[in-house]
């Protein structure tokens, strides 16, 4: 369940900073 909890958080992640183009996250880079 914490696998795909946390592959949900980080799908919404980058396509708000997709979204943005900002600088990605620190949590992308892992």
């Amino acid at each position: 369940m914490e696998e795909k909890a946390t592959r949900e958080l980080k799908e919404s992640v980058q396509v708000i900073y997709k979204d943005k183009k900002t600088t990605p996250a620190p949590t992308e880079k892992n």
